[in-house]
């Protein structure tokens, strides 16, 4: 681009240090999480049960502890109250289908499979990779939205530098996928001042989600590639108002590229707006 501060914001990282693409610069951010990496373990060895049957909440806890972590997930079914992640942490399963997370009966309505561990205050240089979750609207009877950045498969709330490839959202009652600031209530001029940034959501699947498959809010330099987004269930939206979107870059989102997407059965494949 022309603009400066694009320049700036895109290719000059903390040390002052300056890559003639972008995606060097990226690159570079991933390289630095795999050497900020001190523990490469598995979930199962802290006590997570695969099996579905137990609750794993805690065994997530204590692998992940403090971050600088690569965990591994085995095959099967971890049923949890919600996952989060602090920086420098790379979670990876066997593949959408092969591994899942699913939330516990328990989780109120308002929780995440996965969110980051500190939104307001942000977190870096997280992946999670090759997995479903699995949001479990049946618990309690039946739960939907509760409003703002809740009740989502995976949140990314005040993020630099995020990477979610291979991973499948089932039935969110909000969004598979939101790539968000810490609120939707922004009172200030500078809208991505606290959005997520340098984030890329690649070969994703979706489903069944109360609003939008993959949405932006507040964030910029977002890569959304090569993800299916199929038949929302329309549930966070009065019956016969449904507005749910495959893919959605909304409120105030910045430098957001789409490229070789599908989307089925939405209200619209692609909508691009800002309040």
């Amino acid at each position: 681009g022309t603009n400066v501060k694009e320049v700036v914001d895109a290719r000059v990282d903390a040390e002052g240090n300056i890559a003639p693409l972008l995606k060097e610069r990226l690159d570079k951010e991933y390289n630095k999480l795999l050497r900020k990496i001190e523990r490469d373990v598995n979930v199962d060895d802290y006590g997570a049960d695969p099996t579905g049957v137990n609750d794993s909440t805690e065994a997530f806890k204590k692998a992940i502890g403090n971050g600088k972590v690569r965990l591994n997930l085995s095959a099967g079914t971890y049923i949890v109250k919600g996952v989060k992640l602090p920086s420098w942490t790379y979670l990876i399963g066997q593949g959408m289908g092969v591994t899942t997370l699913k939330l516990h009966e328990d989780t109120p309505a308002s929780e995440w499979v996965i969110i980051n561990a500190d939104p307001e205050s942000g977190n870096r240089n997280i992946v999670v990779q090759g997995m479903s979750l699995d949001w479990n609207p049946e618990r309690q009877g039946g739960v939907g939205a509760t409003g703002g950045i809740h009740s989502s498969c995976l949140t990314f709330a005040q993020v630099k530098f995020g990477i979610v490839r291979e991973v499948e959202g089932i039935n969110p009652g909000l969004h598979c996928f939101d790539i968000t600031a810490p609120t939707y209530n922004i009172s200030t001029n500078d809208y991505t001042a606290k959005g997520s940034k340098y984030v890329w959501v690649d070969r994703c699947i979706g489903s069944g989600y109360g609003d939008d498959g993959i949405t932006t809010h507040y964030s910029e330099y977002i890569f959304i590639t090569h993800n299916v987004m199929t038949y929302p269930s329309g549930k966070a939206h009065d019956k016969g108002a449904s507005n749910s979107n495959g893919i959605e870059v909304d409120d105030g989102s910045k430098h957001v590229w789409v490229v070789d997407n599908y989307t089925e059965g939405n209200v619209r494949g692609v909508e691009v707006k800002a309040h």
